[in-house]
């Protein structure tokens, strides 16, 4: 279940697209992890994951608040959800009956289906007004 970036995940602002474009490179390696049945590769992943995306919604949240986005609060929210989730994946996988790699898949497509190419996309027109492209 391979996933590629394209435009339409693009939210105008260059150091984020290109952020967004490196979680594609961990979702596939995590796919491709589910597909070889390899646990212990899946569970470096998630954790590579959870770095990524601390740093990534770090960056994101630094400039909301750098320039007053005015949704920077359900924006947080959003991003403290998808953070609890994925640790709770990174406590739990490999534990009988807990975790399943399905579940994870819909997770992790979630977040590229919902936040990446909606929440995120409506701070564009924003950030691009403040300059960042």
């Amino acid at each position: 279940m391979p996933v590629e970036w394209n435009e339409s995940y693009a939210v105008g602002v260059e150091e984020f697209d290109l952020q967004h474009k490196d979680c594609f490179v961990l979702l596939n390696r995590i796919f491709e992890a589910f597909k070889a049945g390899d646990e212990e590769e899946t569970i470096i992943i998630l954790d590579e994951l959870v770095d990524y995306a601390t740093s990534h919604f770090k960056s994101e949240e630094d400039a909301m608040e750098k320039f007053g986005y005015s949704e920077i609060i359900e924006h947080k929210s959003e991003h403290n959800k998808l953070m609890s989730q994925l640790v709770d994946f990174v406590i739990y996988y490999g534990e009988e009956g807990s975790i399943h790699n399905a579940e994870i898949a819909k997770f992790l497509i979630g977040w590229l289906d919902d936040h990446i190419a909606k929440t995120d996309k409506k701070y564009t027109s924003f950030f691009n007004g403040k300059g960042l492209v």
